[in-house]
């Protein structure tokens, strides 16, 4: 199924052999809101759509465990354990999840490409997901960042411009935000935060999978538009020190597990 193209010790990049297809493929897609009423994304008639709406006294409670990033991870980890179980006793039928986080459900066209994608995998055992860019300013010149370098560290602070170009297809060890898995993964190790800094409920699901983890280059979500309001500046030193705290957390999680 996969071919090696290049690697580095941190990550592999491979060719997924398409045209196949996959077999019977049953979608769910979900989500989690803190606005009542969601509106289902357009990508299909034929993919239902759950979202968990946290109610007010919960978005309180989420608010209040925002003070603690732990207690904030725990948080949103039970929410979504709570939503994938609601979905699954509403829709029995389902045999892969196609998670979104709220932010991105109105990019319609990133979630319709992604599941275009994956039925033309010839492996239902697969993860894919898609990058998450943001735009920084620094000084003169704006760049598109990979956002999500938490769940997904081997593209953690990766220049889409700048950057040596990747293959289309690139193996990880996990990725966040949006992903299509298949059911039984969840069902197997569901989510959980035992190496929290280092590691979310992103990177337990996917690296206790067993199942290849893909992240397709070609599909683009955003976390903010450039010339909105959303426009995040951020300076060197501040760039420096979030890197040089995000490698700090891996070490010394590392130690904890005495893993290399």
């Amino acid at each position: 199924m996969f071919s090696r193209e290049g690697g580095s010790d941190s990550a592999y990049y491979l060719r997924l052999r398409l045209g196949e297809g996959a077999g019977t493929v049953n979608f769910c897609l979900v989500s989690l809101d803190v606005q009542p009423g969601p509106k289902k994304p357009r990508v299909g008639d034929d993919i239902p759509f759950y979202c968990l709406v946290t109610p007010e006294n919960e978005r309180k409670e989420r608010a209040n465990n925002y003070e603690s990033g732990l207690r904030r991870v725990l948080h949103i980890t039970e929410l979504k354990n709570q939503c994938l179980t609601e979905a699954l006793a509403r829709f029995p039928e389902t045999s892969h999840v196609i998670m979104v986080e709220s932010y991105y459900l109105k990019q319609e066209a990133a979630i319709k490409k992604l599941i275009r994608r994956y039925k033309e995998t010839a492996d239902e055992n697969l993860i894919l997901g898609a990058p998450v860019w943001i735009y920084l300013k620094d000084r003169l010149l704006t760049k598109q960042v990979f956002y999500d370098g938490w769940a997904c560290p081997e593209l953690a602070f990766y220049n889409r411009k700048g950057s040596p170009e990747l293959p289309t297809l690139v193996q990880v060890s996990s990725v966040g935000s949006c992903l299509i898995f298949p059911r039984w993964t969840w069902e197997k190790t569901r989510f959980a935060n035992p190496e929290y800094p280092a590691k979310i409920y992103y990177n337990w699901l996917c690296e206790n999978s067993g199942c290849p983890v893909i992240v397709d280059m070609s599909i683009s979500f955003f976390r903010c538009i450039i010339g909105g309001r959303n426009l995040t500046r951020f300076s060197y030193p501040w760039r420096v020190f979030q890197y040089t705290n995000f490698r700090l957390r891996r070490f010394l999680s590392r130690l904890r597990t005495g893993r290399r």
